[in-house]
């Protein structure tokens, strides 16, 4: 069994933002948003994997690739989000159900996505950054912890 594995946000800003003519690019290329940045540089060295969590994509490994700009998230009811069975198809096929933590650092829209994704696999799900949505107040968090520099952080479980 793998021991630890982060899920990071995707963010609204993306290459194309700044590149509008750039064709597909990996995934880990494509965000540019303060709270991934952050949450890559934090959890790199922290977790055995890292997994990017697109509200349109599902869970993107970072070599996956992403062919152009897109604007859909969890937050918003109406937008056509990956649905929970194939998001359970992915981790499956990914091998993420074999994971023993999960740290995220996603908002509380996409954490109960991942809760629902991962709660009979037995993973142990954590965040630094519980049940908050607003993206400013998840990035001083994550920033203080990476100035901080140190693993013993006070993760709420939140499954």
């Amino acid at each position: 069994m793998n021991r630890h594995l982060a899920i990071i946000p995707c963010t609204k800003h993306k290459i194309w933002d700044y590149l509008p003519h750039f064709g597909e690019v990996p995934a880990i290329c494509a965000y540019v948003g303060p709270e991934f940045i952050l949450s890559r540089h934090f959890l790199s060295s922290r977790t055995d994997r890292i997994i990017i969590f697109s509200a349109k994509y599902g869970l993107l490994d970072p070599w996956d690739g992403i062919p152009q700009t897109y604007d859909v998230t969890f937050e918003r009811s109406e937008d056509p989000v990956i649905d929970a069975e194939s998001l359970k198809q992915q981790a499956k096929i990914k091998g993420l159900f074999n994971f023993k933590y999960i740290t995220t650092t996603c908002n509380y829209y996409y954490q109960k996505r991942i809760v629902e994704t991962f709660s009979s696999s037995g993973a142990i799900i954590v965040s630094p950054v519980k049940d908050l949505i607003d993206n400013d107040q998840i990035c001083q968090i994550i920033n203080k912890l990476i100035s901080q520099d140190t693993n013993n952080c006070n993760y709420e479980t939140i499954n």
